[in-house]
C-alpha cells in the first residue's frame, strides 16, 4: 500500500498532544517513564484498599499520576479516531480525492478497511447503548470489541432498544463479557418487537437443519 504525500489529500493533522476530546493535554514521552519492575510478582495477592500498609508514598503517587496521564490520551484518541472516520465515511468527505472510503483509508492512513469499520462500529454501538436522548458523558469510553461483536447484529436486526436490553440482561448476571452477552438469547429481547425483521438466509437454513436433525432423532 502506497502512502500519499501528506498534505496532498487533506490538511495536516494537529500536532500530537494538542487536543483530545476538546481538552488540551501534554503528552507523556517514553523517556518520561521509568523502566517497569524487571522481576514483578507473577501472582500478587489482592489488596485490601482499607489497609494503610498499601498506601502510596509521594513518589509512587506521582508515578501513578504520570502513568495515568500517559494512558488517557490514547483512550481519548481511540474515540476521536472512530468519530472522525464515521464523519468522513457517512458524509463522503473523501469524494474530492478518492472514489471510495476504503481507498481513502488505504492511501491516506495506510490502514485496511477493517481498521476503520471496526472503530466506527464500536463508536456507533457505544452511542446506541447510552440512555435514549442522552449525550454520552465525556470522555466517552468505547465498548470492548468483543461486546460490540455481540451487540451490533442485534441493533442492526431489531433496533437500539433491543441492543440496550441485551446489554442490561448480561449486566444483571454479573460482569459483562462477550460470553455473558452470547448467553442472552434473542428470544429474551425481541419477544415484543413491534417491527420484526425478515429472517436471514442463515437463520432459515439453521431452522431447517434443526428441524431435520430433530426428525432424524425421532425416526431413530
Amino acid at each position: 500500500m502506497s502512502r500519499p504525500k501528506i498534505g496532498s489529500t487533506a490538511p495536516a493533522a494537529p500536532a500530537p498532544g494538542q487536543i483530545a476530546q476538546g481538552r488540551h493535554y501534554e503528552r507523556v514521552r517514553l523517556d518520561d517513564l521509568p523502566d517497569p519492575d524487571p522481576d514483578p510478582d507473577p501472582d500478587p495477592d489482592p489488596v485490601d484498599v482499607g489497609d494503610k500498609s498499601g498506601a502510596l508514598d509521594q513518589d509512587e503517587s506521582e508515578l501513578l499520576g504520570l502513568c495515568e496521564r500517559a494512558v488517557q490520551p490514547w483512550l481519548d484518541d481511540t474515540v476521536v479516531v472512530a468519530k472522525a472516520m464515521a464523519n468522513v465515511r457517512d458524509r463522503r468527505r473523501y469524494r474530492a480525492t478518492h472514489t471510495t472510503f476504503e481507498e481513502y483509508v488505504d492511501e491516506r492512513f495506510d490502514k485496511g478497511r477493517q481498521w476503520a469499520y471496526r472503530g466506527i462500529e464500536r463508536y456507533q454501538v457505544t452511542l446506541a447503548l447510552s440512555p435514549a436522548g442522552d449525550k454520552p458523558a465525556e470522555p466517552l469510553e468505547l465498548l470492548p470489541g468483543a461486546h460490540t461483536r455481540e451487540i451490533a447484529p442485534v441493533i442492526k436486526q431489531h433496533g437500539e432498544e433491543a441492543g440496550r436490553v441485551k446489554y442490561e440482561r448480561a449486566a444483571a448476571t454479573g460482569k459483562v463479557t462477550g460470553s455473558s452477552l452470547r448467553q442472552v438469547h434473542e428470544a429474551e429481547i425481541v419477544e415484543d418487537d413491534p417491527n420484526p425483521q425478515p429472517a436471514s438466509l442463515y437463520e432459515l437454513l439453521s431452522a431447517v437443519r434443526g428441524a431435520y436433525q430433530l426428525a432424524s432423532r425421532v425416526e431413530n
